[in-house]
């Protein structure tokens, strides 16, 4: 129950495009902007949109297979056959099967020489398809292909950058994928508390406000309205350290990235609270503060952010080391992680519920309050699944589309919003 996690494709494919083509491109001014999709061509030779369509094909063979299916034809991919049907260039695909794939040989050569080898897997986080003779290549895991084409598109310019240009341009990279995952959970939020003529703007952006005698400050990121409570949202792009959290579980490296990615936000969310109780927010925030009653903090993560009790345990231990902490936000403190926010989205659509009432029932039970939404919804709500809101499928019927053309030269009908078939590809005996 504690792990249930399963990471949705489609909602992954849709932030991985809003994240780091569609907003960046937006963001043309930011005074960090960088141009994302230029650093991850640069660092693979393919661009984004190119290396998301090739990635997705990839999957479909081995999600297309049923457990017991598998046999010694079915299950790898042979590219010579594989994208025999599109109008793919072959110096594409090479640098596809380049950034996908690892050999045997190299991979026995991590196994040897790469410390808990056997908890990492690094080999096939980077390189999730592996070949025995440079012609066939197999999928170990479904899910780290799925990571791959998702999560891994921030760590490859990551690594691209920090090997290329050194801390500086690093440090202005994360900032400014800081900046467009905030754009994008603003973005979706809108969605979720669109203005109108009779409730006015119930979402409110990041304000900057002027203490007496001090140097300005900001708010939480969003912060929504509702008729007695405040829900207060920041976003951290910041993930778990791989090695050291993941792998080796080093506690204190852990703590390290409690305090990083929940205690900070957790204060910027504290101070949010106080400066609007003080009247400092009046101008940007017309909400009378006796009419709020209660404030509800709510920590949104680009990456994944296991929950569970002994992890809850340690997030309150550090957050108790706050000089004047406020216990009552952290009673009521909820972190969203990966694609939950997707998921919170399409509930709310499903189940007509609003945010406050959905953040009410999670805290107010238990169990539940430190899970993740994840195994929330699929305990409490499994009635309501699969979880997609109309805007994800909406992104992904245009993924589509756009993947068909610019791989297979015609337009292909996506029956229920999913793709059914793979590129046609011969048995190699």
């Amino acid at each position: 129950m504690y792990f249930f996690s399963k990471p949705d494709l489609v909602q992954m494919l849709g932030r991985v495009v809003d994240v780091f083509i569609t907003i960046p491109n937006e963001l043309r001014t930011q005074h960090q902007y960088l141009d994302i999709p230029g650093l991850f061509q640069k660092a693979t030779g393919l661009s984004l949109e190119k290396y998301l369509f090739l990635g997705f094909a990839l999957l479909i063979l081995p999600m297309g297979q049923r457990p017991g299916d598998f046999k010694e034809t079915n299950w790898f991919i042979v590219p010579e056959h594989y994208f025999s049907q599109t109008i793919v260039p072959q110096e594409e695909i090479d640098l596809l099967m380049q950034e996908f794939a690892i050999d045997a040989q190299s991979l026995k050569a991590l196994y040897t020489d790469q410390e808990y080898f056997e908890y990492n897997f690094k080999g096939l986080v980077q390189h999730p398809l592996v070949t025995f003779d440079k012609q066939r290549y197999f999928p170990l895991s479904l899910g780290f292909l799925k990571d791959k084409m998702a999560l891994q598109v921030y760590w490859v310019i990551f690594d691209y950058i920090k090997a290329k240009y050194g801390d500086e341009k690093l440090s202005r990279y994360t900032n400014f994928m800081g900046v467009c995952f905030e754009e994008y959970i603003y973005k979706l939020l809108t969605r979720i508390y669109p203005s109108s003529p009779l409730l006015g703007g119930r979402l409110v952006r990041e304000i900057t406000y002027y203490p007496r005698r001090r140097t300005p400050l900001k708010t939480a990121d969003s912060i929504l309205i509702n008729a007695s409570s405040l829900i207060l949202l920041e976003t951290k792009v910041s993930q778990l350290q791989v090695y050291s959290t993941g792998i080796v579980g080093d506690l204190e490296a852990f703590r390290d990235d409690v305090r990083k990615i929940v205690v900070k936000a957790f204060q910027t969310i504290q101070r949010t609270k106080e400066a609007f109780r003080q009247g400092l927010l009046r101008n940007e925030l017309p909400v009378e503060p006796t009419s709020i009653q209660a404030f509800y903090p709510v920590v949104i993560t680009y990456g994944t952010f296991p929950l569970f009790p002994i992890v809850w345990k340690i997030v309150e231990e550090e957050i108790k080391k706050i000089p004047d902490y406020d216990p009552e936000l952290l009673d009521k403190l909820q972190i969203v992680q990966a694609d939950e926010p997707e998921m919170i989205e399409a509930f709310l659509e499903i189940s007509g519920i609003t945010f406050e009432t959905l953040l009410q029932k999670k805290i107010a039970d238990p169990v539940y309050k430190q899970l993740s939404f994840h195994i929330f919804f699929s305990s409490e709500f499994q009635h309501l699944r699969p979880l997609k809101s109309k805007h994800v499928n909406q992104e992904f019927e245009h993924f589509i589309e756009d993947l068909s053309v610019k791989t297979l030269g015609k337009k292909i009908d996506v029956p229920g919003r999913q793709a059914q078939s793979a590129p046609h590809q011969k048995n190699n005996h």
